[in-house]
């Protein structure tokens, strides 16, 4: 019984160590393939060496490599740095020509506004402008009938104010000549006396 126990555990442990071993072997194999692929680069090293005087060993190859690499990098982030800078500049010139922009359109909006107010106030005084000329006009071609066209024919609205008003002025004291004759007629006495206070007190 215990030779049987003592041979499998034999067997499992050499079961166990060829398991390890082709571990071993393909870690080994693993190894041996980097090693291949990295003696291309071992070559090319070793072809620098021989073809130029700036570096005297293999690792001034590497360490040149590393300052060329650090540099890279160091660009690489100033590039980024300078695109992110870009895109906050664009960024911020967008939203201050919009605000410039929507400036503008309000600007242009009220002055639109105070222009349609000015034309529109315009437009009712030239409306009301042709009106009194020409109820002007019209006056003043009743008076020129009246006077049986004694009056030299105008355009013009002020002197057509003027000879309208002369009118008026001359008709009012026609009137006023008339009312009185009338009153004279009408009442003789009434007249004399008005012209002769003295007597009437008599």
């Amino acid at each position: 019984m215990d030779e049987r126990k003592t041979r499998e555990l034999k067997e499992f442990e050499i079961q166990k160590l060829k398991e390890n071993q082709a571990t071993i072997l393909e870690v080994r194999d693993r190894q041996s393939s980097a090693v291949d692929r990295n003696m291309v680069f071992q070559r090319f090293l070793e072809s620098v060496l021989e073809n130029t005087d700036e570096f005297g060993e293999t690792k001034d190859i590497l360490s040149r490599y590393d300052t060329l690499a650090a540099t890279n990098l160091e660009l690489i982030d100033r590039a980024r740095e300078a695109q992110e800078r870009t895109e906050r500049d664009r960024i911020a010139f967008m939203i201050s020509t919009e605000a410039k922009l929507e400036e503008s359109q309000s600007r242009s909006a009220k002055w639109q506004s105070e222009w349609d107010l000015t034309l529109k106030n315009a437009t009712q005084k030239s409306l009301l402008l042709g009106q009194i000329k020409m109820a002007t006009n019209n006056l003043f071609n009743l008076v020129k009938t009246h006077l049986n066209t004694r009056l030299n024919n105008t355009q013009d609205t002020l002197v057509q104010l003027e000879k309208i008003q002369q009118f008026m002025l001359d008709l009012t004291a026609i009137s006023n000549d008339m009312q009185s004759f009338t009153e004279i007629c009408t009442n003789p006495l009434a007249a004399k006396r008005q012209k002769d206070p003295i007597s009437t007190n008599i």
